[in-house]
């Protein structure tokens, strides 16, 4: 009787932890909760100085990958385009599969990227000709994204869940050689219900 009882518990004990492996699915929209998130307006002056500054950076696009504000050879152009974002923010939507995450910002998806979930690092190309790696991977139940242009510029990105998968954090910093100081700052959002 012990050699079946021992061999069940070595096969608990051995079996890969399959329900442990399942990560939180962040599909779905997002509506910004302000109460709970910071201020990004003040993070970037911080950052990058007040409307003071003059040059470049009107708003000029239709939808923009996130991974333009690596982009570190315009200092006002590169503030105006986190003040874009940053105005973007009140609603965000996911599409998660079991291999890559889309993520729109804006209403009209002003900002969108694709990532791929293996944790490998993948070159891609702005329009500019600027190259940015783009690395997404797992820790845990969250989700850290993190994009580096050859400049040196780094965006990192870290997606948790909250209360039971009904909201989620979301922590942005930049870091480039055109700010004082990291841009960084943390926006939660309510999850959306599909039925309203």
């Amino acid at each position: 009787m012990r050699k079946p009882a021992t061999f069940i518990l070595a096969l608990l004990v051995l079996a890969p932890p399959i329900a442990w492996a399942q990560h939180p699915d962040f599909s779905g929209t997002w509506e910004k909760n302000p109460r709970l998130s910071q201020d990004p307006f003040e993070k970037i002056e911080m950052a990058m100085g007040t409307a003071q500054l003059k040059g470049a950076g009107a708003k000029e696009y239709n939808a923009v990958n996130r991974g333009a504000l690596l982009r570190d050879t315009d200092r006002v152009a590169l503030r105006r385009l986190l003040l874009d974002y940053s105005e973007a923010l009140h609603v965000m939507e996911i599409e998660q599969g079991a291999k890559d995450l889309k993520i729109s910002v804006g209403e009209e998806d002003e900002f969108f990227s694709l990532f791929y979930l293996d944790g490998e690092a993948h070159a891609r190309q702005l329009q500019d000709g600027i190259r940015i790696e783009a690395t997404a991977g797992w820790e845990g139940d969250t989700l850290h994204i993190v994009q580096k242009a050859e400049g040196g510029a780094t965006l990192e990105e870290i997606y948790s869940s909250m209360d039971e998968g009904r909201q989620l954090a979301v922590i942005f910093q930049l870091e480039s050689k055109l700010t004082a100081m990291p841009v960084l700052f943390r926006t939660v959002y309510d999850r959306v219900d599909a039925n309203e």
